[in-house]
C-alpha cells in the first residue's frame, strides 16, 4: 500500500479532534492522570478473569 493510498483511509487529524477548552498541556495532564487508572482497571479485569477461568472444585458452579 502506498503512502497516497493509506492518506486516503484515514481523515485528517483536525477532522479527528474534539473540541476543548483545556490546553495542549492540561491535556497532557489529565491523560497523564488517567493512564495508569486505566491500565489498573484493565490489569484488574485480565486478572479476574484468569482467575476465573482456573477455578474448580465441588463448590464451583459453571
Amino acid at each position: 500500500m502506498t503512502q497516497t493510498k493509506a492518506k486516503k483511509i484515514f481523515p485528517p487529524a483536525s477532522r479527528l479532534a474534539t473540541p476543548t477548552d483545556l490546553t495542549p498541556a492540561e491535556v497532557r495532564a489529565v491523560t497523564g492522570a488517567v493512564n495508569p487508572l486505566i491500565a489498573d482497571s484493565l490489569a484488574l479485569y485480565l486478572k479476574t478473569k484468569n482467575y476465573h477461568w482456573h477455578l474448580s472444585g465441588p463448590r464451583f458452579r459453571d
